[in-house]
């Protein structure tokens, strides 16, 4: 799959040539094109999904919260079980 560039993603700005809104929005889909060069493509959609959710229903972030410390204890298990296998202990 082909990274595309700032020409290819023009065509996301709508407003009139040589206008602020232009400038502004072309400046925008500049800054999100290096957020997913350096960050990926798939992981910027999904966290700005994320943002949006919570910003219509803040009481979304209570189950971001939850699946959050779900992720970091699995995280903390996988972790514990390559140190214990590191050490011949599996």
């Amino acid at each position: 799959m082909n990274t595309p560039t700032l020409d290819d993603l023009k065509c996301l700005v709508t407003w009139p040539p040589g206008s602020r809104g232009e400038q502004e929005e072309t400046a925008l889909v500049s800054q999100l094109l290096g957020l997913c060069q350096q960050h990926g493509f798939g992981r910027v959609a999904q966290l700005t999904e994320r943002i949006e959710a919570i910003w219509r229903d803040p009481a979304v972030r209570c189950s971001e919260e939850s699946a959050k410390r779900k992720h970091l204890a699995f995280l903390d298990k996988c972790l514990r079980a390559e140190e214990a296998r590191k050490q011949g202990k599996i």
